[in-house]
């Protein structure tokens, strides 16, 4: 444990802001837990009574828009940095409190898709909640803080008869707290204690803009601190609530709070149920719902641009106010009347980016237009890669289920490491070892191929191993002992020559 002061360490923040997500599963394969749709999150498990959570995923491409940023402004040091929501608190919970309070201060627990609201902290409360047992809850994934003149952390649902936790959480610092609307945590409640989520100091966080003040991270950390040393053995106690309204003059039937409501854009690009795209849920009388694509002619400046709504109030009887934001993020208002907001008809309802002159559907969620790719991605089955965003059919090596949804020349471009399962694919490779898995477990002396072994023997291809570009990876992260389950009695067509 160290008694240095709380400073953010630049190197170490900036080796894990660039990482794509596939680095983390690699890094804590031993540690992954999944649930039947192949869906995954990080936990491990350090015997503490307090549990830290951080998510792993983005909005902005790591590989396309990553760049790293220092430079002072007015005195004030500024990082820029556009993954740093939530990498900073994926740093702050891995590398920074471990250095102050001892590498097994707290569990951890590294989640995906958040920014898409939905979470894969349900994953973790599934299989644990009746197993484990908690004193409290702590997450780093809240914009801004005192420093940006904004909340210094938020409670969600997790304030309702919470006087005590809120008076522990002020006499530690955080004077200024307040609702939110949803990170991991917020699915958290079954697990029966309190949960906080900390203002770690980034601006702008989903878009390429993306800042943070190092000296709000540091005073938040330091603040955090306190309220540890202080109530790490104390137990704060929470029960479910399962329905908790603003209360505002606006009244209280509005769309829950747990889908993102300060980002909408993302969260219409939830997971497809079936051939639907699953927006906002609908308000029954409202001519909007969340996800729509609209124009808002209220003001000549905004009558051209194009927002997407995010949640529904109902003031009077079938009467409703809007919330919209910019679909660059850049721009956000609330409260907006029906009577301005026109439904767009010339953007992809799905990915906003691409104008939508060919395909209109309808389902029992209202009426969306879409353009050829996310057509082809929705009803024809096709899948977009996550790395370069074009179109590729998957079949049994590209399930989407398996390693994620990029196209196999993104696979093939990314090094291999200890622990990820391949098959050859190269077309002469026409002997006993095509179409079979293989399970990296190092690299050969000349640190020019890949060592294999298939369950029982292992491979080196006489000492210098196996080169990369023989091979396509079908899985990732991947213990030796799960191997042999999965993999041991498999045997894998060849792929296509054209897919080498």
């Amino acid at each position: 444990m160290s008694d240095n002061s709380a400073v953010v360490d630049n190197n170490r923040l900036k080796n894990i802001c660039k990482r794509h997500i596939n680095w983390f599963w690699r890094k804590y394969a031993e540690h992954i837990i999944e649930d039947a749709k192949g869906r995954k999150c990080i936990y491990i498990d350090n015997g503490s009574k307090v549990l830290a959570v951080a998510h792993m995923d983005t909005v902005i491409n790591v590989r396309k828009k990553f760049n790293f940023n220092t430079y002072t402004r007015s005195n004030a040091r500024i990082i820029k940095c556009p993954t740093l929501d939530d990498r900073l608190g994926v740093y702050i919970i891995t590398d920074m409190l471990p250095a102050l309070l001892g590498e097994k201060w707290a569990d951890i627990l590294l989640t995906d898709e958040e920014e898409s609201g939905s979470s894969t902290s349900d994953i973790f409360v599934d299989k644990y909640k009746d197993e484990k047992e908690y004193n409290w809850i702590v997450e780093f994934d809240r914009h801004g803080g005192e420093l940006a003149k904004t909340e210094h952390a938020v409670l969600y649902n997790y304030s309702i008869n919470g006087k005590e936790f809120k008076a522990a959480l002020n006499s530690a610092g955080f004077t200024k707290l307040g609702r939110g609307s949803f990170t991991d945590i917020t699915t958290m409640q079954d697990m029966g204690v309190k949960a906080f989520n900390v203002a770690v100091g980034y601006v702008d966080n989903h878009s390429t803009k993306a800042f943070m003040y190092p000296a709000q991270t540091e005073l938040a950390v330091t603040n955090f601190i306190g309220f540890y040393n202080t109530n790490k053995e104390v137990v704060f106690k929470h029960d479910k609530v399962t329905y908790a309204a603003y209360g505002t003059k606006y009244g209280t039937r509005y769309q829950p709070t747990t889908p993102y409501d300060d980002y909408p854009r993302y969260q219409s690009r939830m997971a497809l149920s079936g051939p639907l795209i699953a927006k906002g849920l609908e308000v029954k009388g409202s001519a909007f719902k969340m996800g729509d694509v609209v124009y808002n002619r209220k003001y000549a400046h905004t009558s051209k641009t194009l927002y997407i709504v995010g949640q529904v109030f109902e003031y009077a009887d079938d009467q409703f106010k809007y919330n919209i934001s910019a679909i660059d993020g850049a721009y956000t208002t609330s409260l907006v009347d029906e009577c301005y907001l026109t439904r767009s008809d010339d953007v992809c309802s799905y990915c906003f980016s691409r104008p939508s002159l060919t395909w209109m559907y309808y389902d029992e969620l209202g009426m969306f237009f879409l353009c050829d790719t996310c057509r082809g991605y929705i009803f024809d089955g096709d899948a977009m890669c996550e790395e370069c965003g074009d179109l590729f059919k998957p079949d049994e090596y590209t399930n989407g289920s398996t390693w994620g949804s990029e196209c196999p020349s993104c696979m093939r471009a990314q090094a291999l490491c200890s622990g990820d399962v391949i098959i050859f694919t190269l077309p002469s490779m026409k002997h006993a070892l095509s179409g079979v898995p293989f399970l990296i477990i190092g690299r050969a002396n000349n640190d020019a191929g890949y060592l294999l072994w298939d369950g029982s023997e292992t491979y080196t291809n006489e000492g210098n191993g196996y080169k990369s570009s023989w091979m396509t990876p079908i899985e990732y992260g991947v213990a030796m002992e799960s191997f042999v389950d999965k993999y041991g009695d498999r045997t894998w067509s060849a792929v296509e020559g054209a897919r080498t």
